[in-house]
């Protein structure tokens, strides 16, 4: 967002922004609610309202073409620090995303496939799907080619901040009895340290 204005004078662009950093975000054009439904050229997207990492972050949802970019909430095989917001609200907007159509073509902020796939597979180490999803993923970079996009269903099934019900995730981390809530905490304390 540093660059916002010298963006707009070069390319004569919009900036949109989510309502919450009207204030904060320099040059916003646009302000966006969450759910709000916006139009760019002949493409539709949705605007969802995921904080966590940060107080306004959001998501911007092409239903028609079946994209999500997700910024730095949601990563292939992972999800973003919580860093303005709290573990409740960044466990709330990933439970947003992961009831999008499982078709749905996930974009990322950052690509960090191999490492979140080392963090996995340490704690969901049994997990047959992330392992043929090792492969691939290996075979992507050995091939110089991006790890990017993944897709909802994929990440249901292989990303651990998708699983945190999961037997054997709750297992590896000992707390076989533990809410949702507090499974995803500490996995997300133990990849803050990873």
């Amino acid at each position: 967002m540093g660059g916002n204005e010298e963006l707009k004078k070069k390319y004569n662009s919009k900036v949109l922004g989510f309502e919450n950093d009207k204030n904060r975000i320099p040059q916003i054009d646009t302000v966006l609610k969450d759910n709000q439904e916006f139009k760019i050229g002949t493409l539709n997207f949705t605007t969802i309202f995921i904080p966590g990492h940060t107080r306004g972050h959001v998501a911007f949802y092409f239903k028609k073409e079946r994209v999500v970019f997700s910024g730095d909430t949601l990563f292939s095989l992972g999800c973003g620090r919580v860093f303005e917001g709290t573990y409740k609200q960044m466990f709330q907007s990933l439970n947003k995303l992961k009831n999008l159509p499982g078709e749905t073509k996930v974009y990322c902020g950052h690509e960090y496939t191999f490492k979140n796939l080392e963090f996995c597979l340490k704690f969901n180490p049994n997990n047959d799907f992330l392992k043929k999803k090792k492969n691939d993923i290996k075979l992507s970079l050995k091939n110089k080619k991006p790890t990017i996009p993944s897709t909802i269903a994929d990440e249901i099934k292989a990303n651990i901040f998708f699983r945190v019900n999961d037997p054997d995730v709750k297992k590896a981390i000992n707390l076989e009895n533990s809410p949702d809530i507090e499974i995803f905490t500490k996995l997300r304390d133990l990849k803050d340290n990873f």
